[in-house]
C-alpha cells in the first residue's frame, strides 16, 4: 500500500510539473519561428543554459539547497521547481524537432469547414493531426518526471524511485523489490510505447523543425517569447543560484584540496579515470548501436536487416525509456539468476557497462537521428567515394579535375592538398558534431548514481554513489570540495581529449568512417569509372 501511494503521489507531481513545463515550452518555441532581432539575440543563450541545466549534476545542485536549510513543504516547492526547469528544455526540444504530424493543416481545414456544414468531426481525426506530435512530446516529459530519482534524494521528497531504492539498500529481497517495481514498470512502459508511436519518425529519424503558417502573427508570437523565455530564465536563475554561491564561496577551498588533499585525491582521482572510463565506452556503444539501427532502418539490404534493426532498435528504446531503476532491477535480478544457475559471478562490470549503454541509448539515437537528418548525404557520399582514391595516382587526377573540388573546397580551407581539405570539411561535417555530442552524452553519464549502486561489482571505484553516501549526514568544506571537482572534471578532461582529436584528424587528414557508404550517386562514380577506363 506504501508503494501505491508513492507511485500515485509522483504520478500526480509528475502531471502537475509537465502541465506547467508544455505551456512555458511552447511560448518558447515561439522565438524559432520568428527571426525578429530579438529571437535571433535570446536564442543562443537559451540553448546554452538549457545545455548547463541538463549536464550539472542533480545530486550536486540539491546538496547546494540542502545547505539552505528547507524545510518539508520548502523542499517540496524547490523539487517542482528544479523538475520544471529541466523538464521545459526538454519539452521544448520535442516541440521543435518532433514527429511531424500525420495529417497537413490544409487537410484539418477543409474538414473542419465540412464538419461545420453536416456532421462535427471525429475525435480520432483530431489525434492524428494537429494533436499526433504533441500526444508523443508529452508522453516523454511526463514518462521522464515520473521516473525521476537524483532530484528527490537528497531533498527529502517522496517519489517511488526514492522508496524503493532506500528499502532496497536496506535490506529488502530482490525477489520482493522486483515484485514492487512492476506497477510503477507498467505505467512507464504505456508512456514509452505511447512516445513511440510515430513508426514514420522512429524509421526514418525525421527531425525537422516545425514551421507555423502563422507568419503575420509575429508581434503576438514574439511577445509569447518574450513571456515564456522571460519566466524561464528568471526560474532558472533561482533554482540555480544556491549553486553558484556555493562555488563562489567555496572555490578556494576547491583548489586547496587539489594541493593537499593527499589520498583522498587520490581516491577521487581514480574515481574519475574510471567513471570516465566507463561513461566513454558506453557512450562508443550507445552511439554505435544508435547509428546502425537508424541506417539500417532508411538504408537496409534487405527485409532481415531492416527486420533485426527495427526490433533491436524499439527494444533497446524501450527498455531505456524505463528509468534506470527499472533498468537496474532488471540487471541485477538477472545477473543474479545466471550466477546461480551457473555458479560463475562477474568480476568485471560488464553489467553495470550494459545497464549505462541501455540508460544512454535513447539519447544517443535522438543525437544519430538528428545529425542523420541534417547532414548533407549525397555531399557525404561523394566525398566518401573520392576520399577512398587516395593513393591511386590517375583516380586522383581524374577526381581532382573532373570533380571540380579544387575550386569547392578552397573556400572553406587554403592549405593542403584537395584530398586534404576534402578530408577535413567531412570531419567537420560528420565526425565533429558526433564527437562534441559524445563528450555531454558521456558527462552525463559519469552522473549516474542508481546503475552504479546496484550493478558495480564490489571494489570497484564509485566517486557519486559515495558523495551520495555523505551528502545525507552534513556538509564540509572536503565533500563540496569533492562534488565540484566530480562534477567538472569529467567534462573538462573528455573537451581536452575531443580537442586533441580534432587536432589529430585535421593534422593527419585521416578519413572518418562515420558516414554509410551506401548513400551513392551514380553521376560522379560513372565519371570516375568512364575516365579510369579511357586511360
Amino acid at each position: 500500500m506504501r508503494m501505491t501511494e508513492s507511485v500515485i503521489l509522483t504520478l500526480l507531481r509528475a502531471i502537475l510539473v509537465t502541465s506547467l513545463a508544455w505551456p512555458l515550452a511552447w511560448s518558447m518555441a515561439s522565438l524559432w519561428r520568428t527571426e525578429t532581432r530579438f529571437s535571433v539575440l535570446i536564442r543562443p543563450l537559451i540553448a546554452a543554459l538549457a545545455v548547463i541545466v541538463w549536464m550539472v549534476p542533480p545530486l550536486l545542485l540539491t546538496y547546494a539547497w540542502n545547505r539552505t536549510g528547507l524545510s518539508i513543504i520548502e523542499g517540496e516547492l524547490v523539487y517542482q521547481g528544479l523538475l520544471l526547469t529541466r523538464m521545459t528544455p526538454l519539452a521544448l526540444l520535442l516541440i521543435w524537432c518532433g514527429p511531424r504530424q500525420e495529417s497537413t493543416s490544409s487537410a484539418e481545414w477543409l474538414g473542419r469547414d465540412l464538419a461545420r456544414k453536416h456532421r462535427p468531426l471525429p475525435l480520432w481525426s483530431r489525434f492524428r493531426g494537429s494533436w499526433s506530435r504533441w500526444k508523443w512530446a508529452l508522453a516523454l516529459v511526463l514518462l521522464f518526471t515520473f521516473q525521476e530519482f537524483e532530484l528527490s534524494a537528497l531533498l527529502g521528497v517522496r517519489t517511488w524511485t526514492d522508496d524503493l531504492f532506500v528499502d532496497h539498500a536496506g535490506g529488502l529481497p530482490l525477489n520482493q523489490t522486483l515484485k514492487l517495481v512492476i506497477f510503477p514498470a507498467v505505467i512507464a512502459l504505456l508512456l514509452a510505447l505511447a512516445g513511440q508511436t510515430q513508426h514514420s519518425f522512429f524509421v526514418t529519424g525525421n527531425f525537422q523543425p516545425h514551421q507555423n503558417s502563422t507568419e503575420n502573427r509575429h508581434s503576438k508570437l514574439e511577445s509569447l517569447s518574450v513571456v515564456g523565455g522571460g519566466l524561464w530564465l528568471v526560474l532558472a536563475g533561482v533554482m540555480f543560484s544556491p549553486l553558484v554561491w556555493l562555488i563562489i564561496q567555496d572555490a578556494g577551498g576547491m583548489g586547496q584540496y587539489m594541493w593537499q588533499g593527499g589520498r583522498q585525491r587520490s581516491i577521487l582521482l581514480n574515481e574519475v579515470v574510471t567513471s570516465l572510463l566507463l561513461a566513454t565506452t558506453a557512450t562508443m556503444i550507445a552511439l554505435g548501436l544508435a547509428q546502425y539501427t537508424t541506417r539500417s532502418l532508411t538504408h537496409s539490404e534487405g527485409h532481415r536487416q531492416f527486420e533485426f534493426a527495427r526490433w533491436l532498435g524499439y527494444g533497446l528504446l524501450t527498455l531505456g525509456l524505463l528509468g534506470a531503476l527499472t533498468i537496474g532491477l532488471m540487471l541485477r535480478g538477472l545477473s543474479v539468476t545466471l550466477a546461480d544457475a551457473t555458479g560463475w559471478r562477474m568480476s568485471l562490470p560488464l553489467w553495470l557497462l550494459a545497464g549505462v549503454v541501455i540508460k544512454i541509448f535513447p539519447l544517443a539515437w535522438l543525437v544519430e537521428s538528428m545529425l542523420q537528418s541534417r547532414q548533407p548525404a549525397a555531399a557525404l557520399s561523394l566525398a566518401d567515394q573520392v576520399l577512398r582514391l587516395k593513393g591511386q595516382w590517375r583516380l586522383r587526377r581524374v577526381a581532382h579535375t573532373e570533380m571540380g573540388f579544387d575550386r569547392m573546397i578552397p573556400e572553406v580551407f587554403h592549405t593542403g592538398s584537395t584530398f586534404q581539405k576534402l578530408a577535413n570539411w567531412r570531419f567537420q561535417v560528420a565526425l565533429k558534431p558526433r564527437l562534441w555530442l559524445g563528450v555531454l552524452i558521456a558527462t552525463f553519464a559519469c552522473a549516474d548514481v542508481l546503475l552504479t549502486a546496484l550493478l558495480a561489482p564490489t571494489g570497484m571505484a564509485t566517486g557519486t554513489v559515495r558523495l551520495y553516501n555523505f551528502m545525507h549526514y552534513g556538509h564540509s568544506a572536503a565533500l563540496t570540495a569533492e562534488a565540484l571537482l566530480l562534477a567538472i572534471l569529467p567534462f573538462a578532461l573528455l573537451s581536452v581529449l575531443a580537442m586533441l582529436i580534432s587536432i589529430c584528424m585535421r593534422s593527419s587528414g585521416i578519413r572518418p568512417r562515420s558516414y554509410d557508404s551506401r548513400h551513392t550517386i551514380p553521376g560522379p562514380s560513372m565519371v570516375i569509372a568512364r575516365q579510369t577506363r579511357n586511360s
